[in-house]
């Protein structure tokens, strides 16, 4: 489920876990030829299809009340009725729901997120910004975020880092300054959040590293294939002329 991207200069993607949709296949059909998703068939199956859903074209028809029977290509297919919306789990108890109400927020707002200002130092802000970077490249939908999903301890990775990593170490940072202003420790709550940001960062940029080896190693091998085929000239081997038939040189 994609959202809007404000382009290379926006800091941040503010939502990295994936939100798994399911919808019939009738349904999915009809979602797609109306823009709010692409589907593409998966594992060589027609019966198995994947897609995305597109939030902005959906929260559109869903603000609109618009109907299944108002959709194209809906007429055929008569258990479609009704306004086009779709069911949660409860934001309250779910993870599933809570990430849903915040995405579907996100895109209603113009793709502005609700935070407060946090005030970290300024070398921990560099090296945030360089790991956000990271992993907006691997989660950047199309080959790059199929890659890292190819990668199970990869996708464990990013999982942790955006869910509990970094969200710990800010608020560690914050709640243990708060205290050193009454109390100062043996060490400054700064350097530890650098010490902590510098280590995540490290781990995203061995995953990058390793994922980046893996398709130069692609890439060698198909040129290696390439000159065994075409015998290291570069191209088709070529067979010389016969001299049959040609006049004895003077």
């Amino acid at each position: 489920m994609p959202l809007p991207h404000r382009g290379r200069c926006a800091p941040v993607w503010p939502f990295y876990s994936p939100l798994v949709v399911v919808a019939h296949r009738n349904a999915a059909g009809v979602l797609a030829g109306n823009a709010p998703a692409r589907l593409r068939a998966h594992g060589g199956s027609k019966f198995t299809t994947r897609g995305t859903l597109l939030m902005d074209p959906y929260l559109t028809a869903a603000e609109d009340d618009r109907t299944w029977q108002q959709l194209k290509r809906a007429s055929g297919h008569a258990e479609l009725s009704g306004t086009v919306f779709i069911t949660s789990t409860d934001p309250v108890t779910s993870n599933s729901g809570a990430l849903y109400l915040a995405a579907a927020s996100y895109v209603a707002d113009g793709g502005r997120v609700a935070t407060d200002a946090v005030d970290l130092p300024a070398a921990a802000t560099e090296r945030l910004a360089a790991l956000t970077g990271l992993l907006d490249g691997l989660l950047d939908p199309g080959w790059a975020s199929e890659a890292l999903a190819d990668d199970p301890e990869g996708v464990h990775v990013v999982a942790r880092a955006v869910r509990r990593d970094v969200p710990e170490s800010v608020d560690a940072y914050l709640r243990t300054r708060w205290w050193t202003r009454l109390a100062p420790g043996a060490r400054a709550p700064e350097e530890e959040l650098e010490r902590q940001v510098a280590l995540l960062h490290g781990e995203a940029q061995m995953l990058v590293d390793g994922l980046r080896e893996a398709e130069e190693l692609r890439q060698r091998s198909h040129t290696k294939y390439l000159e065994d085929r075409g015998g290291g000239g570069g191209g088709l081997r070529r067979t010389p002329p016969s001299d049959a038939g040609r006049p004895p040189e003077p």
